[in-house]
């Protein structure tokens, strides 16, 4: 066959693997740290104030495109750019707690960069200011910029806003530019306003019938076509519904949907919530916040002095207060700021999360309480930075504007980065083609992927050239290939791994199943691959080759193959 998937440092199995085990990945990260030696750091930290002057001037948010109804004059929000840099700490002289400003609880996390980590959609030096707002129903329900539901236009531009941000290195946004998950394709996209009030004060709460304050438009630009809200409601197979209409109004929990050729209403909960009328909580937080915080959404509202992702720290280290050693492997976790780089409940403009991506989950759970994991970083071997890649570009999307813009800011708000240019730095990058999208500094950084594409100019079959001229998309010497994660559930792994190969092939009816559809006019997409088996099957003419077709309701009315 001429598919051009090769594996590296790989781990037994593929989609049928049953989660990443910890230790395994974390001994292939040892594998890749840079043979250099470590480069020494200076003899002295650079002062704050010096840090902030050399650094290049913030992204400030630009003003939002003119739009009818006109968008607010003046935003009160500051960038989510606009963070202290963690040089900050440095004057710290021994570990402890860290310190913020002192109404950071109120809303969020005193993080470990002496920084108050917000809830997603709040910024400000103590969260103060609820910047995604009008992507609210009500003040107290969650911010989401994801486009299943109608929301009003206040809180299309925000988002657009919030995501679209670029950086010095970049005049391409993070999320703006990214094939599916492009918040720019949606200026289209219908929503509503309440006149009379102000921008931060435009909810995302689907007008009842009988508001007259309410105007629907196709689109938040500058003369945009007024729509009747019924035909506003309405987006592909999504019908956004009053919340009314559904019990107990969701409970102010969710969204009240119905699909286009289904009558009935029901709630389209938000993360963390259950029930036909999203009355029951569920934990989605990591960790279950270990007990010292509330979840809300995937953030851990944690108790002083607590902090980190799942609220699994409590101590700040000095700069350079240790080094690293020379028998025990240390990891170290970024705190990034969820305007940074966070779980998305669903993708801007882009849905779910297909579970096969989420072993950087899995991996993520583990790491938490892992003894690989050092507080201090200057101790530590390798450094993890938390990217959440997948809610920013789906499995098909472009991660590399997210992903630079990330490194951009821990180049400038941290000191190790510069010190090897990345290199003893990794982060994951579940999709389809890994780290084939990334440009500049995320080269440097050891990439965890899933299928270790690697289309160069010798051997890339249907697919065009893709990443470096001589690896491709993955440095068989640097990067790691993990499995996608798939949990059977029940008896499975313990029966099959429990039985001898005799027993093994004894029990099986088929020798190869495959089901998806072979995408005849698309040989990119497998190498050609389901294409040529496709064909085999054909010329072969074996009876016991079954070959069948099905029909996908929930996606479109398309036959596929099953082999």
């Amino acid at each position: 066959m001429q598919g051009s998937y090769k594996h590296s440092r790989w781990f037994p199995g593929s989609h049928t693997a049953l989660l990443v085990p910890f230790t395994v990945v974390a001994l292939l990260l040892l594998l890749c740290l840079p043979a250099a030696p470590r480069q020494l750091p200076l003899p002295t930290f650079v002062p704050a104030k010096l840090a902030a002057e050399a650094m290049p001037p913030p992204v400030a948010l630009h003003s939002p495109p003119a739009a009818h109804p006109p968008p607010a004059s003046a935003m009160a929000a500051p960038p989510p750019t606009q963070h202290e840099p963690a040089h900050s700490e440095s004057r710290r002289e021994r570990p402890g707690p860290p310190v913020c400003h002192p109404d950071c609880s109120k809303y969020g996390v005193c993080s470990e960069d002496n920084h108050c980590r917000c809830p997603f959609g709040r910024v400000g030096k103590a969260c103060e200011v609820d910047f995604l707002g009008p992507c609210r129903q009500t003040p107290q329900s969650d911010a989401h910029c994801d486009m299943v539901a109608t929301r009003s236009c206040e809180c299309l531009r925000r988002c657009r806003e919030f995501f679209c941000l670029g950086t010095p290195s970049t005049d391409k946004g993070r999320v703006c530019h990214n094939n599916d998950t492009a918040l720019e394709t949606l200026q289209d996209r219908p929503c509503f306003t309440r006149e009379g009030l102000p921008p931060e004060e435009q909810h995302s709460r689907f007008p009842e019938p009988g508001e007259d304050n309410v105007k629907c438009y196709k689109g938040d630009h500058e003369g945009a076509e007024e729509l009747p809200c019924s035909e506003a409601a309405v987006h592909r197979r999504d019908v956004t519904r009053p919340l009314s209409a559904c019990p107990s109004e969701c409970n102010m929990r969710g969204y009240c949907m119905k699909l286009t050729d289904e009558q009935a209403p029901y709630c389209h909960c938000d993360r963390g919530y259950t029930g036909e009328a999203c009355e029951k909580e569920e934990g989605v937080c990591y960790k279950n916040c270990s007990g010292h915080g509330k979840c809300i959404d995937q953030f851990c509202h944690c108790k002083p002095p607590y902090f980190s992702i799942g609220c699994t720290r409590s101590t700040v280290y000095p700069a350079y207060y240790s080094i690293p050693s020379p028998v025990s492997f240390q990891i170290y976790m970024y705190e990034l700021d969820t305007s940074w780089a966070y779980e998305h409940q669903q993708f801007p403009a882009w849905k779910n999360h297909d579970p096969i991506y989420t072993a950087y989950q899995q991996f993520l759970d583990q790491f938490l309480n892992s003894s690989f994991r050092t507080e201090d970083p200057s101790a530590a071997n390798l450094f993890y930075i938390p990217m959440f890649a997948y809610s920013y570009s789906s499995n098909t999307g472009q991660a590399s504007n997210h992903l630079n813009a990330v490194i951009h800011h821990v180049k400038h708000a941290y000191p190790w980065w510069n010190r090897t240019d990345g290199l003893d730095h990794f982060f994951w990058v579940p999709k389809d083609r890994g780290a084939c999208d990334l440009t500049g500094d995320a080269l440097n950084a050891i990439k965890v992927t899933h299928f270790g594409l690697m289309a160069t100019e010798e051997n890339h079959g249907t697919l065009p050239p893709l990443g470096h001229p001589r690896y491709g998309c993955c440095n068989p010497h640097r990067d790691v290939v993990a499995p996608p994660f798939f949990d059977y559930g029940g008896d499975w792994s313990k029966n099959t791994q429990e039985m001898g190969l005799q027993e093994l092939l004894e029990g099986k009816t088929r020798l190869f199943f495959f089901a998806g559809e072979v995408l005849h006019d698309d040989l990119t997409y497998s190498g050609a691959a389901r294409q040529i088996l496709h064909n085999l099957t054909k010329e072969w003419a074996d009876p016991s080759f079954e070959v069948g077709a099905c029909w996908v309701k929930h996606l479109v009315n398309r036959p596929q193959s099953r082999l």
